[in-house]
């Protein structure tokens, strides 16, 4: 039975809550302004030319049964006006309603899920992650309910690409559990999708949760090859290698990084596009991998030829990161400190002032603060410039504990201080700091003249190479 003109005003004004008279009446279709005060005196306040329910009007709202034709009403005349972001949030939102009443009718459906979808991407590429989470996760529902999965999983993507997959995690199962002969038209968005899940979770930290994404989009291409898939197979095995390196597993990380690489050099694609994807693969070799595992020689040996090839593509980002991470493995895989100066120079037409001067340059304190340290370290090991390392380590940026430490240490080497505190956090510090003080102790024995010549004379040199080589180099590792 039709809604009468005063139950399907009180309804509408329940959903819209506060609405412009003359935008009501527009919604309401044949009515004039009079029409609508008068049919509903006494359970509206107006201020103006706003009108909402009062008391006694939500409350008669209540035990009104019109949101059919109440959110029809809203669909219909929200959709008549021209395009614009208040015109798709409506739609969005009363023709998602409208539809659930009727069961998803195919015609309301498809406009509601293409609106959708515009507002999941519109969210995704201006980085508001509220729109791209919820009108991905309303467009992966009409889609599913209207059977357009590739749209449903697309709309999905732009969800958890903009949120915490744990949370979406009810919608991620529903996309798995869709028979895959459903989705053989749109295998890439659904291993997309997949890849989309295993980022998310690997920048959590959920590696094992990574792996059964993963595996289930690899699976998926098993038996599909072309220049889409192949570039997306490449990306899947890197996802992978960093969930494995994340549980320790170093030599099947290995294995799919080399099976990346190997992929890579079979796709069909621009040259540059591979070089640069090449890029990450060895990067990731050698510092995700060979770094980690403590094979120091190794990933030197990648790293460098990362920054020789980095320069050559002009990628300044992996020239800075590749430079940093080979003079970093190359001095810790020797045991002294010499030939330190030239660590300091240009290599490849890029130095580690060029690493300082565009993580500067993006504002990325963290990266800036390890190059920092690593200038320190060569300067104080190699060069012994004590006042040029302590403004390096003290020039405008704090860098945490570690520069603390470290600058405490040139203030110990410069004379200013006799020992180094060990107030710190971090235990590996503390136990550092009590051990420089210790190496202090000894060497103040020297105030025994008799046995103070022979410290003096054997056991000076080896504290200073441990105060000015060794030790810096631990700071490295923390």
């Amino acid at each position: 039975m039709p809604c009468s003109l005063r139950e399907l005003i009180v309804k509408v004004l329940s959903i819209l809550e506060t609405v412009d008279v003359r935008e009501l009446v527009g919604i309401l279709g044949g009515v004039s302004v009079n029409d609508v005060v008068n049919s509903v005196s006494g359970l509206i306040t107006m201020e103006g030319d706003t009108v909402k329910l009062n008391e006694a009007g939500i409350k008669e709202a209540s035990g009104i049964n019109c949101e059919v034709e109440a959110y029809g009403r809203l669909y219909e005349y929200y959709r008549a006006k021209p395009r614009s972001l208040e015109r798709d949030v409506a739609i969005a939102e009363y023709g998602y309603r409208y539809a659930e009443y009727l069961n998803f009718p195919k015609d309301v459906s498809k406009e509601v899920l293409e609106v959708c979808l515009r507002l999941a991407r519109f969210g995704f590429g201006s980085n508001v992650a509220e729109l791209a989470r919820k009108y991905g996760v309303r467009a992966f529902i009409v889609g599913l309910r209207a059977g357009d999965y590739c749209s449903a999983i697309d709309g999905l993507s732009y969800a958890v690409r903009k949120a915490d997959p744990l949370g979406l995690m009810p919608f991620i199962g529903q996309a798995m559990s869709i028979n895959k002969e459903l989705i053989k038209n749109c295998i890439i968005n659904y291993v997309g999708l997949m890849l989309h899940v295993g980022d998310g979770f690997i920048s959590r930290n959920y590696f094992r949760e990574v792996l059964r994404f993963i595996d289930d989009g690899l699976r998926t291409l098993s038996n599909v090859v072309d220049e889409v898939t192949c570039y997306l197979r490449v990306r899947l095995l890197n996802t992978k290698a960093q969930a494995l390196t994340g549980i320790g597993n170093y030599e099947e990380a290995i294995s799919d990084l080399n099976k990346s690489l190997d992929t890579l050099n079979k796709c069909a694609m621009d040259e540059i596009t591979r070089r640069r994807a090449a890029l990450e693969i060895m990067d990731r070799l050698g510092g995700v991998v060979n770094y980690m595992t403590g094979n120091y020689a190794e990933a030197s040996r990648y790293f460098l030829s990362v920054l020789n090839e980095s320069v050559r593509l002009g990628e300044e980002s992996f020239a800075a990161s590749s430079n940093h991470n080979y003079v970093k493995s190359t001095i810790l895989s020797n045991v002294g400190c010499t030939d330190y100066s030239r660590y300091l120079e240009s290599m490849s037409g890029w130095s580690l002032y060029d690493s300082l001067r565009y993580y500067s340059s993006i504002n990325d304190n963290a990266n800036l603060s390890k190059v920092k340290l690593l200038i320190a370290v060569l300067l104080i090991g190699g060069v012994g410039k004590f006042d040029e390392t302590f403004k390096v380590i003290n020039d405008g940026y704090g860098g945490g504990e570690v520069h603390r430490f470290l600058k405490e240490l040139l203030e110990l080497l410069l004379g200013k201080r006799d020992f180094v505190n060990t107030d710190y956090v971090s235990m590996r510090l503390t136990m550092l700091g009590n051990f420089v003080n210790q190496l202090i102790q000894l060497f103040k024995l020297s105030s025994d003249k008799s046995l103070g010549e022979v410290i003096n004379r054997e056991l000076h040199p080896v504290i200073y190479e441990i105060l000015t080589c060794r030790l810096p180099k631990l700071l490295l590792l923390l």
